[in-house]
């Protein structure tokens, strides 16, 4: 019965729920931040790794190969032979790793691991070199741990599913070094591109990023442009060949609109927008904002071969107008023709931004270039033009070399290449050090100067009955044509030469601001650290008694103390400035020293010869108010007491000796003290010796006398000091 008992206790406690604690129980923290006592930070894996030399890696890399019996990849065995090592420490990289159309595994993968444990790339080319998402996984734990690589190519893995985008995520969270990732020839899905959607929202330090050849529009298109704007680190989209058509331009809009204000590079290559596209595209373009909140930062465009007409440049051409961020424009391979190229040249007259502009195989003739040319005149901006696979003879090559003449920004131009050989003795063409700015070309005279030219080319091509005559003329047209060619070569590189000046002047002058920056801050420091003797007096209010030489020169160390204190962690040429202060600072207890001697004899002398005067004013003062008190009523009672008064106080003045500072104001003020109690005296005595009888006027000029005779020395003594 007593084991049931107990049972059925122990069962009633289990069921009855702890209502109160035999103690309480309280816990505090902290409201400060005491309770931090350290901070860990992870190390970097491999920071104190040995620098390994290729020959090493390759006898380990066959080593894991041998154990792992498998066969070395030739490709890794070439590259590792013939690479460039330029290495001085781990952390540096070299250029490329590339393992293309290798069927890996996972034997493969530990391996490589021999080799990306003891070296970091720049680029690491996995093209076409994954079959399943398990090898997948294993080269991204790699990668990841070793920070293999800051660019990755994984173009042409179509195999990667579920597992694989998940791996990359990951590795894309935690990597610090990756800046380019290449996914070109990848069939995306609903499922892949979530998974890869997330990646790019994941990552931090993504900057570049190509997809191209992926077939990307419509919804595709649209769930990528979603994961792009949560992703603000990235700068540059390749959007190349994926069969972009004109309902996925208004996705495009939406990307300029949505994810213009990071992206800075846009490149639509080898696709189908036409026109049509061009103008919804160009909308957005053309909106400028005027408070700089929402504006776009594309500098970068590139269009090129997407079927665009006349028409299409025209509507780029009004967004030109408006638009301030462009400064690349790449319009080949669209048949423009002449009038879209007249278009242009308006807009671009206006727009002062385009420096780069790629007009390659546009169908262009010599109308276009002459057309260009007064753009090119009267441009400050342009700095490269692409004239390439364009219908150009020699009247426009002729009238490029002569707008030439009137630019200094245009640094590079390509033309076809001339099948004639020129030599050296075609150097007499037109005068490469002077420009005439004021003589801006325009169309007419352009056209009126070649049109010569252009005839004359149209006749050669037209009469065909002298072949002999024909064969002169084409041949000296073209040495004219290759001596105006080379004219603009050598038009550019003079520009070449003045713009690298004009970049090591602004090099220069923004060394010399930082100069003056940490100069500027290192004399603030040092203004807010030292306190003068003036500051000591007026925040303290000492009086002048206190104040010695003694406690300069202590006020003076301590603030050389707190100078060296100070200017400990700045630059060399703040230490040279503190060294200069140091050096005034010694000079100046120096001095101090010398003008202590020379205060000290001259208070000896001031002492004797105040005393003499007190002495004086006192015997006379007795006399005259011995003499006075009895005859004066009241009120001149009153006056003679105040008199006396004042005297006593001057006197009283005078006893004290006068210090001597470095500040001159205070010299000043002390011989202003002086003479302002002689006229005092003056004045008391004047007072009173016209109250007196005219027999008492004697005494008076004599006391006059006396105590002129005996403040002239005094005045002489303090003027010389």
């Amino acid at each position: 019965m007593s084991s049931e008992d107990e049972s059925a206790n122990i069962v009633s406690n289990e069921e009855k729920p702890i209502s109160t604690v035999s103690h309480k129980r309280r816990v505090r923290f902290p409201s400060d931040e005491s309770q931090l006592r350290m901070i860990s930070i992870a190390p970097e894996p491999l920071a104190d790794q040995p620098l390994s030399s290729l020959g090493v890696i390759l006898q380990r890399y066959r080593g894991a190969c041998q154990r792992l019996q498998i066969r070395p990849l030739n490709c890794l065995l070439e590259q590792l032979n013939t690479m460039d090592d330029r290495r001085k420490s781990f952390h540096d990289r070299l250029e490329c790793l590339k393992i293309i159309n290798e069927r890996l595994d996972l034997k493969h993968i530990d391996a490589i691991e021999e080799i990306l444990s003891r070296c970091r790339f720049y680029l690491l080319d996995v093209d076409s070199s994954f079959s399943d998402d398990s090898t997948l996984v294993q080269f991204f734990d790699v990668i990841e741990y070793y920070e293999s690589c800051t660019h990755l190519n994984l173009s042409n893995n179509r195999s990667i599913n579920f597992q694989g985008y998940q791996a990359l995520t990951r590795y894309m969270r935690k990597t610090r070094f990756l800046e380019r990732l290449d996914m070109n020839s990848i069939r995306f899905d609903d499922t892949s591109m979530l998974g890869f959607g997330r990646s790019l929202r994941m990552s931090t330090t993504l900057y570049e990023l190509h997809v191209e050849s992926c077939q990307l529009n419509g919804k595709i298109l649209q769930k990528l442009i979603q994961n792009i704007r949560a992703c603000p680190c990235l700068r540059e989209l390749y959007l190349c060949d994926n069969r972009l058509q004109v309902q996925d331009s208004i996705l495009i809009n939406d990307l300029i609109r949505s994810c213009g204000q990071f992206l800075n590079v846009l490149d639509l290559r080898s696709n189908s927008l036409q026109d049509n596209g061009m103008s919804h595209i160009a909308s957005q373009l053309s909106q400028y904002d005027e408070h700089h909140t929402h504006q776009n930062t594309i500098y970068k465009l590139n269009f090129q071969s997407n079927q665009l007409t006349y028409q299409g440049v025209g509507f780029l051409a009004k967004s030109l107008l408006h638009n301030r961020t462009i400064r690349s424009l790449n319009l080949s391979h669209n048949p423009i023709t002449n009038e879209g190229l007249f278009l242009l040249r308006d807009a671009l007259l206006t727009n002062r931004t385009i420096n780069e502009l790629i007009l390659r195989n546009c169908r262009l003739t010599d109308q276009a270039v002459i057309a260009l040319a007064e753009f090119i005149a009267e441009s400050s901006v342009i700095q490269y033009l692409d004239l390439r696979e364009n219908n150009i003879q020699a009247s426009g090559i002729c009238g490029m070399a002569i707008a030439m003449k009137s630019n200094k920004s245009l640094l590079k131009v390509d033309f076809d290449p001339m099948d004639l050989s020129v030599n050296s003795s075609l150097n007499q063409n037109i005068d490469r050090t002077t420009t005439n700015t004021n003589s801006l070309l325009s169309l007419s005279n352009l056209r009126r100067m070649t049109v010569g030219l252009g005839s004359f080319n149209s006749n050669n091509s037209a009469n065909n009955s002298n072949p002999a005559m024909n064969n002169n003329n084409s041949r000296e047209l073209n040495e004219q044509k290759a001596k105006w060619m080379n004219d603009i070569e050598c038009i550019c590189q003079r520009n070449l030469l003045l713009y690298e000046d004009q970049l090591r002047r602004q090099e220069v002058e923004q060394i010399t601001n930082n100069h003056e920056e940490i100069v500027t801050n290192g004399n603030d420091q040092q203004e807010s650290s030292i306190t003068t003797p003036n500051d000591i007096l007026l925040e303290e209010d000492v009086p002048l008694e206190s104040i010695n030489d003694e406690n300069l020169t202590t006020v003076t160390e301590h603030n050389s103390e707190d100078i060296s204190t100070t200017t400990n962690d700045n630059s060399q040429p703040i230490e040279i400035l503190v060294n200069g202060i140091h050096d005034d600072i010694e000079q100046s207890e120096d001095i101090n020293q010398e003008k202590e001697q020379a205060s000290n004899d001259l208070d000896n002398n001031q002492e004797q010869s105040i005393n003499e005067i007190s002495n004086n004013h006192n015997s006379n003062d007795e006399e005259i108010t011995a003499e006075t008190v009895d005859s004066l009523p009241n009120g001149d009672n009153q006056e003679t007491l105040q008199t006396n008064m004042i005297e006593s106080t001057l006197v009283n003045s005078e006893s004290i000796p006068v210090t001597f500072e470095d500040d001159e104001n205070e010299g000043d003020d002390g011989k202003q003290q002086i003479r302002h109690s002689d006229s005092l005296y003056l004045l008391r005595k004047k007072t009173v010796n016209d109250d007196d009888d005219d027999d008492d006027g004697n005494n008076t000029s004599d006391d006059e006398s006396q105590i002129s005779s005996i403040i002239e020395p005094t005045r002489s003594i303090i003027d010389g000091v």
